[in-house]
């Protein structure tokens, strides 16, 4: 009974010991699996990290080689302005002198006048005024085709707001837009123009040629009929054209009557005094009547004419609040040549203008 009892318990510990071999088999197996997992894994993340490593120097190298192509663009732009600066800056001093002159010539010579006006006018003036104390910049519209784009291309309130937006980024702060002429004309793209305006956030304002063969007071009703300005909009505008009447004072005396009773009309009916736009010498006659002599003036001159005076047929010099100095300015993005005004005033003093 003892031998078998012994016996029986050599069994067990025989097999409990082999038991125990399998098992740290096994787990010398199972470790050596796990290693080789974990090898591997290393292998691959090092991969991994090296492939990152490598694609972002390759990232590095493609942005550094890229300033590099930018700062030499940069510096090409850079030497092109100075040079354009120069020019614009020469064209201003011969824009200058001519105005100069060019009162005088008027009677001695007007051919030769019209021809030296149409001259400064294409010479690449600067975007602003000369000198560092040049006020808002704005641009007048009328049948426009802001952006030339090509003639069939629909005219859309958002073509045109986009256009304003890219101007108004360079500085553009207001637009005068064509809405009437005559008693029974109204333009085609007003209501398109005016709504780009306002969305656009630009300061705007109407204006009216005027007709010499009608009613002023008539035509002051028509153009109120198609826009009644809001509180946020510059003053109405009116127009006499330098070809629209006779070129001498004396005769335009003789047809301001007309002039008078548009602006007294419009004037009743907006509540709002009128900006009156026309040649310099409309200006110096403007600045002598005491029925007109309280209005804005806006000489529609062409050409920079050195400051914020003018010499009229009359040689008196008179102060004008806004002056066009281009009628073939233009901005960058935009192919379309435009009217290029100025106001001679601060940026709040043209706001103050909306409550005028």
């Amino acid at each position: 009974m003892t031998e078998n009892r012994s016996f029986t318990i050599r069994i067990a510990i025989t097999n409990s010991v082999a038991v125990a071999g399998l098992l740290g088999s096994f787990c010398a197996v199972l470790f050596a699996l796990r290693s080789e997992s974990e090898r591997h894994r290393l292998e691959v993340l090092h991969v991994t990290e090296l492939e990152k490593a490598r694609s972002a120097e390759a990232i590095v190298a493609a942005l550094q080689e890229k300033n590099r192509e930018l700062q030499k663009k940069n510096d090409q732009l850079i030497a092109a302005n100075l040079k354009i600066r120069k020019a614009q800056q020469s064209s201003a001093r011969v824009a200058n002198k001519v105005g100069e002159v060019l009162p005088y010539l008027t009677h001695t010579q007007p051919r030769l006048a019209q021809e030296l006006s149409d001259a400064v006018s294409n010479l690449p003036l600067p975007p602003n005024k000369p000198g560092g104390n040049h006020g808002p910049i704005g641009i007048d519209m009328n049948h426009w085709d802001i952006d030339g784009a090509p003639r069939r291309t629909p005219l859309t309130v958002e073509r045109v707001e986009a256009a304003l937006k890219h101007l108004k980024s360079r500085g553009v702060c207001f637009a005068f837009i064509k809405a009437t002429e005559g008693v029974t004309f109204t333009d085609p793209t007003f209501d398109i123009n005016w709504a780009a305006a306002g969305r656009a956030g630009i300061l705007r304002g109407a204006y009216h040629y005027l007709s010499f063969q009608t009613s002023g007071a008539d035509q002051a009703r028509h153009m109120y009929e198609v826009v009644q300005p809001q509180p946020s909009d510059l003053p109405l505008l009116v127009g006499v054209e330098p070809g629209r009447v006779d070129k001498r004072l004396d005769s335009f005396r003789s047809k301001a009557g007309i002039l008078k009773s548009f602006v007294r009309e419009i004037e009743k009916l907006s509540n709002r005094k009128v900006i009156i736009a026309g040649p310099r010498d409309l200006c110096a006659f403007l600045a002598d009547d005491p029925d007109l002599k309280a209005n804005l003036r806006w000489t529609g001159s062409t050409g920079y004419w050195g400051g914020h005076s003018h010499t009229g047929a009359t040689g008196k010099r008179v102060s004008c609040d806004f002056e066009q100095y281009s009628r073939a300015g233009q901005m960058e993005g935009l192919s379309k040549k435009l009217h290029l005004e100025v106001f001679n005033g601060s940026l709040d003093q043209l706001r103050a203008l909306t409550s005028r």
